[in-house]
């Protein structure tokens, strides 16, 4: 509901054109003097005929000289030395520049060029930063305001109701998330909601959780009914059904066992695969990490593990499936020093490495300095819902 006017988005790109984009950046060298006179005279020294790299070598001036790098025109302080180091040309020298406190002569060695955006190319992008700002400005008075209300005893779907705020009641959910005929509770994203009022006792004001995206989220738990043993009559249909897969991966397994003893005697796959009345089926050339459309991970592995020519079984996509395998051939790739998988596991290595050497830093130091971190506490804090 927020709206910004277009004055207030060109204001804000006019005050941080540096931000949009890069900056022309110049290499600039100065000969700073305390007193204008000095200044005078050396820049007619300059235009008499004398090099810069001359002058700088006088030893009245020496001290004078200093090289500040490659800098934007916005690293420079004064204005007036500014505004001239950037208007000059390549190996330009300046004549004399008062500015605010000192007189500066100045010339640029070199001139990387910029590229800035236009207004119209980060205008929507200025327009949605400034609504977010306000939002989050207006989102902290509505806090005050729940707070108080809170405070002063009125209950929460009342306070929803006077703010105009999205108010949720749940008729009854357990720590999984889930309510009693066993469906998901749509449940606030961005904070561990269910931790929160499990560890909440009821009808007493709790602390609000704070969601990942700068949200908040207010709750009450109104009752609590105590765990129990679901009768058999509750839970039959589930049972019944478990019963069933159980039977299923039970046989499945015993014919994948048997299957794979006939191959290793020397039965032929498809020979067995015709007795059973299932299609065989070639994959490609599978990669040892990187994902398969012909078979999931774990069957990628178990192929892996096993010789040219034998057999394998690996557990399919579903766990009603079992996977009969043959290693039909192997190639070995050769070492290449500079392919991108060669330097992708370099950098993944030299990560862990570096993971490894400064976890065992940060445990020396709270060791040494007998300090501890709650990850827990960390995280409750944030409101994750689980260590970071």
């Amino acid at each position: 509901s927020i709206e910004i006017a277009d004055a207030d988005v060109k204001a804000a790109y006019d005050r941080n054109p540096n931000m949009f984009g890069t900056p022309e950046k110049r290499d600039v060298q100065q000969i700073l003097f305390f007193s204008k006179d000095e200044a005078h005279k050396a820049a007619e020294r300059l235009k008499a005929g004398t090099s810069f790299d001359d002058l700088i070598k006088d030893p009245e001036i020496k001290d004078k000289f200093k090289d500040l790098g490659v800098v934007t025109k916005f690293q420079i302080p004064d204005e007036k030395v500014a505004n001239a180091a950037f208007t000059l040309p390549v190996d330009q020298v300046s004549g004399a520049i008062d500015g605010l406190y000192n007189s500066t002569i100045v010339r640029v060695t070199k001139i990387e060029p910029g590229n800035m955006k236009t207004f119209s190319d980060v205008q929507a992008e200025i327009k949605k930063n400034l609504a977010l700002e306000r939002a989050r400005s207006e989102i902290n008075k509505l806090r005050d305001k729940v707070d108080d209300q809170i405070g002063s005893g009125t209950p929460l779907d009342q306070i929803a109701k006077t703010l105009k705020l999205p108010f949720q009641t749940i008729d009854a959910v357990d720590r999984s998330g889930r309510s009693p005929d066993g469906k998901p509770v749509t449940l606030p994203k961005g904070a561990d909601v269910i931790s929160a009022i499990f560890s909440a006792d009821v009808n007493v004001e709790n602390e609000a959780l704070q969601t990942q995206d700068g949200g908040t989220i207010w709750y009450n738990v109104d009752a609590v009914t105590p765990a129990r043993d679901r009768t058999l009559d509750e839970v039959k249909d589930k049972v019944t059904a478990r019963w069933h897969d159980d039977q299923v991966v039970e046989r499945l397994n015993a014919k994948a066992k048997d299957l794979l003893a006939k191959l290793k005697a020397g039965a032929k796959l498809a020979d067995l695969a015709a007795a059973e009345k299932i299609q065989v089926e070639k994959t490609k050339q599978l990669k040892r990490r990187g994902d398969s459309p012909d078979l999931p991970q774990n069957a990628v592995a178990v192929l892996f593990q096993t010789a040219k020519g034998e057999a394998a079984v690996a557990d399919g996509k579903q766990p009603t499936e079992r996977i009969i395998m043959v290693v039909d051939d192997i190639t070995e790739p050769k070492f290449e020093p500079g392919s991108p998988q060669t330097k992708q596991l370099t950098d993944a290595l030299r990560e862990s490495v570096t993971n490894d050497v400064f976890s065992q830093f940060l445990s020396r130091l709270e060791s040494d300095l007998k300090v501890s971190v709650d990850q827990k506490e960390i995280a409750q804090a944030l409101g994750n819902s689980s260590p970071q």
